[in-house]
């Protein structure tokens, strides 16, 4: 029964013009993991041992938050279905890293070393300043330029 309503679930998705290949990849690997213990429903406890499973917080979280959508869906059409917690592996699943900003003086030698590369296909250096969108150390300049002039956080 809980494989006929992923179909169900997972065929109205793409009906609607989502692609759905991860998360009924996950559903079906659900559903095997319920069928095996004798669910016909979305319990709580089984969706939590099921996705304890995986090998990482971020894995652990989409596999909760996929079935979690599926069975909110599927308790509005039977209350049997039990809709586990958001939060039960934590809320910080996921650490985006610290961004890095370069200082004034790792820009400038940045388009130095810009300005020292060869043109595309030759080994000589670029000497010329003509063509300035084709050159690499021109483009960095004025990106330096455009920045610095209309970026309050960079503290030009």
């Amino acid at each position: 029964m809980l494989s006929q309503d992923i179909i169900r679930y997972v065929e109205l998705h793409r009906a609607m013009g989502f692609k759905f290949r991860t998360q009924h990849s996950l559903l079906k690997n659900f559903s095997i993991f319920a069928s095996q213990k004798g669910d016909a429903y979305v319990y709580t406890q089984t969706v939590l041992d099921w996705a304890a499973r995986a090998p990482s917080p971020p894995q652990r979280h989409n596999r909760l938050a996929t079935v979690r959508r599926f069975a909110l869906a599927m308790q509005a059409e039977d209350v049997h279905h039990q809709v586990p917690p958001a939060d039960v592996f934590g809320r910080e699943w996921f650490k985006r890293r610290t961004p890095y900003i370069y200082t004034r003086e790792q820009i400038a030698r940045l388009i130095n070393a810009a300005a020292q590369l060869p043109p595309k296909g030759s080994r000589r250096r670029i000497r010329r300043y003509s063509d300035c969108s084709r050159q690499p150390a021109c483009v960095f300049r004025k990106l330096w330029r455009l920045t610095s002039k209309t970026s309050p956080t960079m503290g030009y």
